[in-house]
């Protein structure tokens, strides 16, 4: 269903961030998460790299310049 669809999920901490990740992979889609938590972030990652590709990115998209730097981060 989203075979060769690129997702990016920001604030995927625990609950419904970490379980859309999970859901877009299963389904087929490549997923980038920012979260501002690195270690929850290598967590997921870890737990959810057996169901497809996953990159994990630490940022903080409550300000201006941190959703830039997250933009850029994620190409």
């Amino acid at each position: 269903m989203l075979s060769g669809k690129r997702i990016l999920i920001a604030g995927a901490g625990p609950g419904t961030g970490s379980a859309t990740a999970y859901l877009a992979l299963v389904n087929g889609a490549s997923v980038a998460v920012i979260a501002r938590n690195e270690a929850r972030l290598n967590a997921l990652k870890a737990e959810l790299s057996r169901y497809g590709r996953i990159e994990a990115i630490r940022g903080d998209l409550s300000t201006a310049k941190g959703a830039v730097f997250g933009f850029y981060d994620c190409l």
